[in-house]
């Protein structure tokens, strides 16, 4: 097999502890926390991914979530998810998601942005890089002496944000601030552009980036030694096991290293960080006029009468004075060097559903049956790992079970007590001595031929074609949640969520 990055592990067809599909399980989430299912079963989701042996994916999906549903109305909490993914325990996790769950104020500008640059690819009209013609502003130059800045910075003055998301905002490929390396340069000058266009004082600013740094940079890793003794086949000292998959990595402590998707949260929580008591909240007209019924064309939907005319090319060239008098109403005119630093009290976990989840323990075998939390069936419109397979995907999860969930690194520990044989090219796991087959299947009575329709359906769902990206942009972000939630941007915010289904509608899109 050829080697797999840990990008294309994410879409790889992997069933976790309790026989869900690993991709499926952490859009699942995602769905639950935007949508305030019950705190229980949010909780489950995500105890599912680290259960599963996911520990460091399960903090790198919260960091994404972050930063994709909160930074912009909670820049603050970043400090705090920094410390609990340091602690890197189980209960600081929960307690992360814990919070999440509670914040009610959500906003979707980065999320659509990054999804038209994470797709911007497979587009039947790709987005394409502005061109600016003639000669430069006068006070591009001035302000702005570093020429590789001025194509974002011109995108950024004339409100082109699909061209900053998917070409002008600067590539990092590193966040090292001990280091002189090339793309460190890069992330400071583009803190500096950012204090600059904004006119954000240096105390504020410097916490800022003092935070991102503390953040994203600390190299630290967690003790490898520690989980090579709790493995006694020694199977970790291999640089990747039979599927490809380092365990070891998967509970090593990393920072999160998406920097592009870092600096893309900065934009838009600079430019949309509006304060809850501004007056420039308008009302958005009726809604029956922009109804969207399934199956229609969205192109048949009007909704560019929400590109308010502050979204327009100024007219007035950027100066000092047009930065605070354009965002005047802007929460950053308020920040202090406080903000990043004060100490807050955020909500701990329960300790009841600490201790409902903290075990990790396999299934009862008098009870012989998995979990009856659902998948949800609302995540067709993303590219799913079981889209892969030719196979009748039930059939498949029935048959071929065992071989799935020795994928992750849960399963795959717990088969290295006996001895096994795989085979790719059938997608098969055999146990090879009657003895180990007894002991394995004491041990972990799975076994989903004998499942009800009922559990088969809410592990392994059938999920249909009708779905189309609106369907959840609609169930997590409804119209009337944007003009809540977006104070003065709401408007944009519901231009941007029609739009970015018009682009992404032919087909399904990558998360």
């Amino acid at each position: 097999m050829s080697s797999k990055t840990q990008e294309e592990n994410f879409t790889d067809f992997i069933l976790t502890r309790y026989l869900y599909v690993f991709d499926e399980v952490g859009l699942t989430f995602v769905e639950s926390l935007l949508t305030h299912k019950s705190l229980e079963e949010t909780i489950f989701w995500i105890s599912e991914l680290y259960h599963s042996g996911y520990t460091q994916k399960s903090w790198e999906l919260l960091w994404f979530v972050y930063f994709d549903f909160y930074f912009v109305s909670y820049p603050g909490f970043i400090k705090y998810l920094s410390q609990k993914h340091k602690a890197y325990t189980f209960q600081s996790l929960l307690g992360v998601a814990h919070n999440l769950h509670a914040f009610k104020r959500i906003t979707p500008f980065v999320f659509l942005l990054r999804l038209l640059s994470c797709n911007r690819f497979s587009m039947k009209d790709p987005i394409k890089p502005t061109v600016y013609k003639g000669r430069k502003p006068a006070w591009l130059i001035e302000h702005f002496p570093d020429e590789s800045f001025h194509p974002f910075i011109r995108d950024l003055y004339s409100h082109r944000y699909e061209s900053i998301a998917c070409h002008s905002l600067p590539a990092i490929d590193g966040w090292n601030y001990d280091s002189e390396s090339e793309s460190e340069q890069v992330a400071l000058r583009f803190l500096s552009t950012i204090q600059t266009y904004y006119q954000v004082e240096s105390t504020v600013m410097d916490s800022l980036s003092g935070m991102l740094h503390f953040c994203l940079s600390d190299e630290t890793e967690i003790d490898k030694n520690k989980y090579k003794n709790n493995n006694e086949k020694g199977d970790d000292d291999k640089e990747a096991n039979e599927h490809d998959v380092n365990i070891v990595q998967e509970s090593t402590y990393r920072p999160y290293k998406n920097y592009r998707h870092v600096l893309l949260a900065i934009v838009c929580l600079f430019e949309f960080s509006i304060s809850p008591s501004g007056n420039s909240t308008v009302n958005i007209p009726e809604l029956k006029s922009i109804e969207y019924v399934p199956g229609s064309n969205s192109k048949d939907i009007n909704y560019t009468q929400f590109l308010d005319k502050e979204y327009k090319i100024p007219t007035s060239p950027w100066s000092p004075k047009y930065a605070q008098k354009y965002y005047k109403c802007h929460s950053y005119m308020k920040w202090t060097e406080d903000t990043f630093k004060r100490k807050t009290i955020y909500l701990g976990i329960p300790i009841t559903l600490l201790e409902m989840f903290e075990m990790d323990n396999p299934i009862e075998a008098s009870s012989g049956r998995l979990p009856s939390y659902a998948t949800s069936e609302n995540i067709i419109p993303f590219i799913l790992s079981r889209e892969s397979y030719n196979y009748d995907i039930v059939d498949l999860w029935k048959d071929k079970w065992l071989y799935f969930a020795s994928k992750s690194p849960l399963w795959y520990t717990r088969l290295s007590n006996y001895n096994f044989r795989i085979s790719h090219d059938d997608y098969s796991l055999e146990l090879l001595s009657d003895e180990d087959i007894d002991s394995f299947h004491s041990a972990f009575p799975y076994d989903p031929e004998q499942e009800t329709c009922d559990n088969i359906d809410k592990a392994i769902p059938r999920l249909f074609q009708e779905y189309q990206l609106i369907d959840w942009l609609n169930i997590v972000f409804p119209d009337n949640v944007l003009e809540e939630h977006c104070c003065g941007n709401s408007r944009f915010a519901l231009y941007l969520k029609y739009h970015t289904h018009t682009l992404l509608q032919h087909e399904h899109v990558c998360f």
